[in-house]
């Protein structure tokens, strides 16, 4: 037995000695990647041939000949040959998919793009498209790449695929196209020492199976000379083609969305300053579709009563709050719970159920800061039309700290039940108890938006309204010759987009000449005023009437003028949207997410809104299997627009699954059946 033990161990050693001894013979064989790989390759010479090897397989070699004393054997080859196929099985099971070559906007019907609201791209220097041949050096090993885009600190290239380079590498830039375009200047010696080999460090660098595209910069300080070129050149190119503005159309784009979203905002906004200020609540935003709300909560002086809601103690904690109004013995009362109890919330959410008619709202607050540096244009154009109104509203910003926002959930949560419910001493303990605020502001929309194509001028005169079979008397508060704007009471009920008459009582009585009693005018908007009134927007339909009486209207303006005070306040409440606009991605903790159509004309999850707040961008694994109920939603939201052509309300659940760390499982209110 020991015999046949020690007859292997020496076969054995024999069977290793001639191995090594294989693997130590010359190779005559040469390796050539040309072809067979997607990255770059050069010649190189080692054991008397020529080989053609790309970045990764030459740094391999390197390694390999040095094991075997510089010499090119047997070994060098089969071992290299191994190791490019294992890392090529590597690279196969752990590739993504690289979206680097996609538009700053693009559709993708699996991966919806993230669109920045808080986040704006400013740029320090002007950006240049231009393709231009470079040579890259790291180290021993040329890369010939080819430049995107160029600054002058920074340049954007993409060269076949590349393995050794990475990110942090310090790598030295030869810039041959630019060279043997400046060999033709009379300071060609200068030009072309200057942009070569320029030290860049790898930034950011990306991979596809083809391509390798990165990101090097280089410090401006490090050579003036190779600054100044950069920045001249940059400069001089004037072809708009070569303008890079993916900047632009990225901000115009999160301006774009955003404004869909404020014009489209759903639920009221409380702008307010500190707990210790007595009115605190310094501007209010509310949406055409918060009309039942806003009634229901109104008290009997035409104010909201925020005493039903606990402003006071959100702005305290910062913690969210469900309130639940309803309505008692004539009366409203409400009780709010702090989001973060569970046990409460299932009983809110069942006394809600249980209540005839409530509103169920979620409160939620953000802390507001406030740049004025941001500002100076928009409140330099308020100061110009209104110095004293400026210094009011620039105050007021000044002030702002925090916002609460008021969702109305009360079309969700119906299939949520509880067993539990308040008891009278529960309903008196969370009774939502908030001091009242003597003034409030006048509450506006992000939807105000006015253009006028002639100055209005304020002027107060009697009308009298025909609407059907409807008359009132009003005054007028200014006046153009295509509109007015009227003052009215809040219980007319005058729809948007509908005619109306008007006679200038005083007027007519001052002249015989013309006829100004049943002029046409259309009702453009309705602007909610403090003690129960209204503002009515009326644009006249001058085509309507005889020239003649358009040329009266259009001297009265014109003999007067001089004595008139011009009511900008058309452009001021514009600046004010902006500004409030441009604020209002600080105060977003929903995820707003925006359906559109591909190529093939079908439905998409086209983008979702990030902001500091939302975290959207967290839940990826949900956005993948959100997009896919694009169809389903975009289905719910049309017949739900033949039934109600105006709010659209319900409620959306999604449940991760445990077993699954990627999976979801979602539905809709319209998937339960309402008990």
């Amino acid at each position: 037995m020991a015999k046949d033990t020690e007859t292997a161990a020496r076969n054995e050693a024999f069977l290793r000695q001639l191995e090594t001894q294989r693997l130590n013979k010359p190779c005559n064989r040469i390796i050539d990647l040309r072809g067979k790989v997607a990255g770059e390759c050069q010649a190189y010479t080692f054991g008397e041939r020529i080989h053609y090897l790309d970045d990764r397989a030459y740094l391999l070699t390197k390694q390999l000949l040095a094991r075997f004393d510089g010499r090119y054997t047997t070994g060098v080859y089969e071992s290299l040959l191994k190791a490019l196929k294992m890392l090529d099985q590597q690279q196969k099971q752990t590739s993504l998919d690289n979206d680097t070559n996609k538009e700053i906007l693009h559709q993708d019907p699996v991966q919806p793009q993230y669109i920045s609201f808080d986040h704006i791209l400013q740029r320090q220097e002007r950006r240049v498209v231009y393709t231009s041949p470079i040579d890259l050096n790291i180290a021993d090993v040329l890369y010939h790449a080819s430049t995107i885009d160029i600054t002058s600190r920074a340049i954007r290239i993409t060269l076949r695929r590349a393995h050794t380079i990475e990110q942090g590498d310090n790598v030295s830039v030869t810039f041959s196209g630019f060279n043997e375009l400046n060999s033709q200047t009379n300071d060609s010696d200068i030009s072309v020492n200057l942009l070569t080999k320029v030290a860049y460090k790898v930034a950011q660098i990306d991979h596809n199976e083809q391509y390798t595209y990165a990101i090097l910069v280089r410090n401006r300080d490090d050579n003036i000379a190779v600054t100044d070129w950069f920045d001249n050149w940059t400069q001089q190119q004037t072809n708009p083609a070569h303008a890079d503005i993916n900047d632009s159309i990225f901000n115009l784009a999160s301006r774009y969305y955003l404004r869909l979203f404020s014009r489209s905002l759903n639920m009221p906004l409380v702008w307010l300053s500190t707990e210790n200020d007595p009115d605190a609540i310094k501007a209010l935003h509310l949406s055409l579709n918060d009309d039942k709300l806003i009634e229901y909560l109104t008290d009997a002086s035409h104010q909201i009563d925020f005493t039903l809601l606990p402003i006071n103690k959100v702005m305290q904690s910062g913690e969210a709050h469900l309130v639940v109004v309803y309505k008692t013995n004539n009366s409203l009362k409400s009780i709010t719970v702090p989001r973060s109890k569970p046990y409460l919330i299932g009983k809110i959410l069942n006394w809600h159920r249980q209540q005839p008619h409530s509103y169920l709202l979620l409160l939620q607050s953000a802390q507001q800061p406030f740049d004025p540096k941001i500002f100076d244009d928009d409140l330099a154009f308020i100061s110009h039309l209104d110095p004293n109104y400026a210094k009011v509203f620039t105050n007021r910003l000044y002030s702002i700290t925090q916002t609460i926002s008021i969702i109305d959930l009360s079309a969700s949560c119906l299939n949520i039940s509880s067993p539990n419910t308040f008891n009278e001493h529960e309903l008196t303990l969370y009774k939502t108890a908030n001091p009242a605020q003597k003034l409030l502001p006048v509450p506006t929309s992000f939807k105000h938006q006015i253009q006028r194509k002639r100055q209005r001028f304020f002027i107060n005169t009697p009308v009298k309204a025909h609407l059907g079979q409807v008359v009132f008397n009003a005054p007028t508060i200014d006046f153009s010759k295509d509109g007015l704007s009227l003052q009215i009471d809040e219980d007319i009920t005058i729809p948007l987009d509908s005619r109306i008459t008007i006679d200038f009582t005083r007027w007519q009585n001052q002249t015989n000449k013309h006829d100004l009693t049943g002029i046409s005018y259309s009702v453009k908007s309705k602007t909610s005023l403090p003690k129960g009134q209204i503002r009515l927007g009326l644009q006249r339909l001058s085509h309507l009437s005889p020239i003649s009486l358009n040329q009266f209207f259009e001297s009265i303006i014109e003999r007067n003028k001089d004595k008139l005070a011009v009511n900008n306040r058309d452009l001021i409440a514009d600046k004010e949207a902006a500004i409030y606009r441009k604020l209002l991605p600080a105060t977003i903790a929903t995820i707003p997410f925006y359906l559109g159509v591909d190529a093939n004309q079908k439905r998409i999850l086209q983008a979702i809104a990030t902001t500091q707040f939302n975290h959207a961008k967290q839940y990826d694994s949900f956005w993948l299997t959100f997009a896919k109920m694009a169809t389903a939603l975009s289905k719910i939201i049309r017949n739900q627009l033949v039934e109600n052509n105006r709010d659209i309300r319900f409620g959306l659940y999604c449940y991760k699954n445990k077993a699954k760390q990627n999976d979801w499982l979602m539905a809709t209110d319209f998937d339960f059946s309402y008990s």
